[in-house]
């Protein structure tokens, strides 16, 4: 595809991070959309806010940082959503997640239907589909995004029937899947796979699925990708301050580079080396470019 500027859209919720001593913007697809924004794309945000002063901060901020919020809607009736973050001394966050805030009743309209149809790409998850009314309106979403890659990133604190339902409907839509170790253990033991190790169980999910790309994520240990082939690499050793967001940024850079048609080895790299610049700043998305990137990957390559 190779698009200059591809559109990316984040599909879902857009909340208040609220740490301990400040609050930052959050939300899994909106920090994928504005981590794409920052390597270069066009970051869109679909999703609804609270017709309160919370709301309103939040598109304002998401507006200096460059994103398009005309897709932001705006409810009387549902406050903003937030989730309480509490980081441990590993820099590994603990979350609390408001519940029926205005993200989970977001309502299918045609200006929906547009963005899906000219997005090059729209990012997903579990918890926005929480509520029947966003889930119908999401799904939809995705069935008119046919042009589009279609990216998931499971994302899911808990499972049950309702979340299973909705991991099955979105991953079958979905051309990219990405998942952490512990999302995959649950999957593992859903699908009765567990004597699969995690590369055959990856490979098993991209053609159980029909995906284009797979990726599991490990934290410590690095990521492995099934694109093509199978590929693993190791995490790189850096200074851990929060690892709030990791995951959003890991599937902002696969998510582009796929787009780039750049290869499985550049994709995954790439990916882990955004994700870690995330792990050493404070907040699900840091202020940062295409420029500090690869000064971090000098920086990295000499230590």
């Amino acid at each position: 595809m190779n698009i200059e500027k591809p559109i990316i859209t984040g599909l879902g919720e857009v909340l208040w991070d609220v740490y301990p001593d400040k609050k930052y913007l959050g939300g899994a697809p909106a920090n994928a959309a504005i981590h794409a924004s920052q390597l270069g794309a066009q970051g869109k945000i679909v999703s609804s806010v609270g017709d309160d002063p919370q709301g309103i901060a939040l598109i304002e901020k998401l507006q200096l940082r460059g994103i398009d919020t005309s897709l932001i809607q705006v409810s009387k009736e549902h406050p903003t959503g937030s989730v309480q973050v509490n980081l441990d001394e590993k820099g590994v966050p603990r979350f609390v997640c408001s519940e029926n805030t205005a993200f989970d009743f977001l309502q299918w309209d045609s200006n929906m239907e547009n963005c899906a149809k000219e997005s090059h790409a729209v990012i997903t998850g579990t918890l926005p589909q929480r509520n029947p009314v966003s889930r119908k309106t999401i799904q939809e979403f995705l069935d008119s995004a046919e042009k589009s890659l279609i990216v998931y990133d499971v994302n899911f604190r808990e499972w049950n029937k309702s979340v299973h339902s909705i991991v099955m409907e979105t991953a079958q839509k979905s051309d990219i899947l990405k998942l952490n170790e512990s999302e995959c253990k649950n999957l593992k033991e859903i699908l009765n796979r567990q004597n699969l190790n995690n590369t055959e169980f990856i490979e098993f999910l991209t053609d159980y699925f029909n995906l284009k790309m797979c990726a599991l994520t490990l934290g410590h240990k690095g990521a492995v990708l099934f694109y093509k082939h199978t590929i693993s690499k190791p995490a790189l050793k850096i200074n851990v301050k929060d690892t709030t967001g990791c995951g959003d940024a890991f599937t902002a850079a696969i998510t582009l580079s796929f787009l780039k048609n750049e290869t499985p080895e550049q994709i995954l790299d790439f990916s882990i080396l955004v994700s870690s610049y995330t792990a050493t700043k404070i907040s699900a998305v840091p202020v940062y470019n295409q420029e500090d990137i690869d000064k971090f990957r000098k920086k990295i390559k000499n230590i």
